[in-house]
């Protein structure tokens, strides 16, 4: 291969990473829903009932991202509020990416999570990005199911 070629296919590579890094930032609205649930009882969802969930990426100086989620959940008193997770970020291939909430950042009196595990794809269609696949908790949760969010471009 001559320099050209070689310079062509690192400047091709670079652009495609970057079209897909910037596809990430901002909000992805989504759902999930159960296929498997052996949580608490009072807990026990429908394996139809769609779920609201989002994602926050920001992009950090480095090319990082800061990820956090944002989900129905209650207090410790039993109130509903919206739990914000952190979530540890990793691209598995060219198209495909591992997500996995962490911590709870926020209520601090938020009860015990069940940190979902996400295995995710990403595709367009349209004017839409979507990341789309399966999430698991495990545990004492040990629960699983199908998970969906789009961005708009």
């Amino acid at each position: 291969m001559n320099r050209r070629t070689i310079s062509t296919l690192i400047f091709s590579t670079f652009l495609s990473l970057q079209c897909f890094s910037q596809s990430l930032e901002g909000e992805w609205k989504g759902s999930y829903a159960y296929a498997k649930q052996t949580y608490f009882s009072d807990f026990d969802m429908p394996v139809d009932k769609k779920n609201p969930i989002k994602l926050y990426f920001k992009l950090n100086t480095d090319s990082s991202y800061s990820i956090y989620s944002y989900s129905k959940g209650k207090d410790i008193a039993g109130k509903d509020t919206i739990v914000v997770c952190k979530v540890l970020y990793k691209k598995t291939s060219s198209d495909s990416l591992y997500l996995e909430e962490t911590a709870v950042l926020k209520p601090s009196n938020a009860e015990p999570a069940c940190f979902q595990k996400m295995y995710l794809k990403i595709k367009r269609e349209k004017k839409l990005t979507i990341l789309e696949g399966t999430w698991k908790s495990e545990g004492e949760c040990n629960s699983s199911g199908k998970i969906k969010f789009t961005k708009k471009d």
